[in-house]
């Protein structure tokens, strides 16, 4: 074994790697902040949840409960484990998703909807609705939406549910459904 060639080799390797790695990094004021792997940015600044408990509702506007983090990033993220809320720590712009699973549990036609509050207001874009049919038929529904919003460092994020049946006007308590266990819930910071 000739070990000169074999240092040469190993040295060469060495410096093809460094460069690779130069080009799949991203920084900002020295810190990385993107991971480029096969052209896929894995970057920091993400919260995401899940609701792990089917949660009965009566259809009068009620937070609904993030039980499991799945990811939290605490540069940008506070919650507390089975709060609903998400505290903002970094003004920015975010991509906010949710896809809650809803079963209803009313001998009645449903219409069903989740929204996004900032601060306690809801975020127009954040808000979507869905009807279901029976109890017996036609009984499971998703909500789901994805937006970008820009938040101030401070809020406080939350994710609610009310509904309607019959002839019932929204958030009145005329409905009986439970959110599903696995409802997932995502903020991701975009412009970091």
């Amino acid at each position: 074994m000739n070990v000169e060639k074999e240092i040469d080799r190993l040295s060469a390797a060495v410096i093809a790697l460094r460069k690779r790695i130069r080009g799949m990094l991203s920084r900002k004021g020295g810190a990385i902040v993107n991971l480029r792997v096969d052209g896929a940015a894995l970057r920091g600044g993400w919260f995401s949840g899940v609701s792990t408990l089917i949660t009965s509702f009566d259809g009068i506007l009620t937070a609904i409960n993030i039980h499991t983090e799945i990811r939290k990033d605490t540069d940008f993220y506070s919650h507390a484990s089975t709060s609903s809320d998400v505290i903002i720590i970094k003004s920015g712009w975010y991509r906010i998703s949710y896809c809650v699973r809803i079963r209803n549990d009313l001998a009645n036609r449903s219409c069903l909807r989740v929204s996004v509050y900032d601060d306690g207001a809801e975020i127009a874009q954040g808000k979507s609705q869905n009807y279901s049919r029976y109890n017996t038929y036609g009984r499971y529904i998703s909500c789901s939406s994805s937006f970008i919003a820009e938040i101030a460092a401070g809020s406080i994020l939350d994710f609610r549910t009310d509904g309607q049946s019959g002839t019932g006007a929204f958030g009145t308590g005329t409905c009986n459904y439970a959110v599903q266990a696995y409802s997932q819930f995502t903020i991701e910071r975009i412009d970091e």
